[in-house]
């Protein structure tokens, strides 16, 4: 494993250069994140596009702080039939524990929608769609320690059509998998009230657990339990072979080192990424966001916390090589620009292209060396902005 330090200077960093010539110009193409406004104190959150090659196309505040973005493009015609053949939209969702949805104009930059939660719910950030167009949202209930999917219809002015049932409590992050009614749920087992903050209320008694639901019937099909129930599995990305990817921010002592991402495929059980006891030390129990390329053959880690962002092989599970970038969480995979793309909160959106250094052939240290250095291109830089957590690409 090779880690090489690639810090920008911050605030200081020069405009020259911002936009990487070998990026593609392609004026569809958007980055889409939440952000916070550094210099508006009155009204600092709210979600923000760069096209692909950095140019900023609108900043949309908005009550609630953003966790992530999820791209409403429309569906095939056989499954929901578009408002406008030229409308692109996105749904911005609160973060724990907010209680909206925001649905945009992504040309534009509009408002088009916003739906509250119900009485006694609240959102975990993060949502995805279904075959049919319908949007499922994991939520948290307030008036019990329980949990649930939130089903809402857009075609339908975003009628609550049902809450599924969960088992356990925290569902961080849900994926729908390519049959159309497998869900799978990233269950982070904290459980947390918004009159006490962030504060984690049952730490000595928490269970994490990978979780599949049929969406037909809300039966639990399968639960998939990490080593360790401190290991909180948060974040997920799904191939396009339905290989779920999910990494956890650890709960128990600070001395303990364990696996942070995990594979799961139909196996009897989670299969731990596999790197040395200094390379997990050095993300700091902490993995903030995955991403898998078009190919289901590279990962993508970031650890914001350390100021870290891991490559991985996921046929071998094993670490290829890591870069050091401040504060560095978002990540997105660009097929046609064959690059994975990560924001940070500095305000700087960078690319990284998909190729794996170390098995190119008939190259010295220093040859190899030069080429990761020219393979991170700037592709934009907003001193105002803090992105969030999460990066979403729409084509």
């Amino acid at each position: 494993m090779n880690r090489r330090e690639f810090v920008f200077a911050g605030l200081g960093l020069s405009l020259v250069g911002l936009f990487s010539c070998d990026t593609p110009l392609n004026v569809r193409t958007l980055l889409l994140s939440g952000y916070q406004d550094r210099f508006n104190k009155a009204n600092p959150y709210g979600i923000a596009a760069a096209g692909i090659e950095g140019k900023l196309r609108f900043m949309l505040p908005l009550p609630q702080r953003i966790h992530q973005v999820l791209d409403m493009s429309p569906l095939p015609l056989d499954a929901v039939k578009p408002i406008s053949s030229e409308a692109r939209t996105c749904l911005a969702i609160a973060r724990r524990p907010g209680t909206e949805l925001y649905h945009v104009d992504v040309e534009r930059g509009l408002l088009l929608n916003k739906i509250v939660a119900s009485a006694n719910r609240h959102f975990f950030g993060h949502a995805c769609r279904n075959k049919d167009g319908k949007v499922l949202v994991p939520q948290n209930h307030l008036d019990k320690k329980a949990a649930s999917i939130a089903v809402f219809d857009p075609a339908d002015a975003w009628r609550l059509l049902e809450e599924i049932p969960l088992p356990g409590i925290g569902p961080h992050q849900i994926e729908c998998l390519s049959d159309g009614k497998t869900l799978v749920v990233a269950m982070g087992g904290i459980h947390t009230q918004p009159n006490t903050g962030r504060r984690k209320l049952n730490i000595d008694t928490m269970q994490s657990s990978l979780l599949y639901i049929d969406s037909n019937d809300s039966k639990v099909l399968a639960e998939y339990y990490p080593e360790d129930p401190k290991l909180s599995l948060r974040h997920m990305a799904v191939s396009r072979d339905d290989r779920v990817i999910i990494a956890a921010q650890y709960q128990g002592p600070s001395e303990n080192i364990l696996p942070l991402a995990f594979s799961h495929h139909g196996e009897e059980n989670l299969l731990a990424f596999s790197a040395a006891q200094e390379d997990w030390r050095a993300h700091q129990q902490y993995i903030g966001s995955v991403s898998v390329d078009s190919s289901g053959s590279t990962v993508y880690l970031s650890s914001p916390r350390a100021g870290i962002v891991s490559r991985w092989n996921l046929n071998s599970l094993e670490l290829e090589e890591s870069y050091g970038l401040r504060d560095a969480c978002g990540l997105a995979y660009a097929k046609e620009q064959q690059a994975f793309f990560i924001s940070n909160g500095l305000g700087q959106i960078v690319n990284v292209k998909n190729t794996a250094i170390d098995q190119v052939a008939d190259q010295n240290m220093a040859q190899k060396q030069a080429l990761k250095q020219s393979q991170i291109n700037t592709t934009a830089f907003e001193k105002a902005m803090i992105w969030d957590n999460h990066l979403t690409i729409l084509s």
